[in-house]
């Protein structure tokens, strides 16, 4: 074989599995892609509205055999965001997530209630990992209806 060719076809090969390696959703073998969908949070709260003396916790309850609902009450953001998001990333059966303000642009900070739904699961353990938390594991079935008080790293 022209070793020019194999030099080149070997740059081509490592090129193409970084660019293919690097998605922000990675497969699962058995699973699909693992997305977040449906976003949706609420308002400032104020401490006379918030639960539990604004105790932070987080429910996972299984919409369906493949979606599981996350509920992350009384996380604290900028108190005016443009927006609240949620990114994943996953790494085997971790799931890697982030919350954050699109644009924090007040000098204070409130409680919110922040929900998504995770897609493209299958029944078995995971870990998650929300930044910031220490990470947790669940056991994903379409009974699943989990309560959490999450840890601060």
């Amino acid at each position: 074989m022209n070793p020019k060719l194999l030099i080149k076809f070997v740059i081509f090969s490592l090129l193409l599995s970084l660019v293919t390696g690097c998605n922000r959703e990675n497969n699962f073998s058995n699973i699909g892609k693992i997305t977040i969908d449906n976003v949706k949070h609420g308002n400032c709260k104020n401490t006379s509205n918030t639960r539990s003396a604004e105790a932070e916790e987080i429910q996972l309850i299984a919409v369906s055999a493949t979606q599981l609902k996350v509920i992350h009450r009384n996380v604290i953001f900028n108190c005016c965001p443009k927006s609240l998001i949620v990114e994943c990333e996953t790494d085997g059966n971790t799931i890697n997530i982030v919350e954050k303000e699109e644009e924090g642009i007040c000098d204070c900070i409130c409680p919110y209630d922040l929900e998504f739904v995770i897609n493209s699961l299958s029944e078995g353990t995971y870990t998650i990992k929300i930044k910031g938390y220490k990470p947790f594991d669940i056991k994903f079935n379409k009974s699943t209806n989990v309560l959490i008080y999450p840890e601060k790293e």
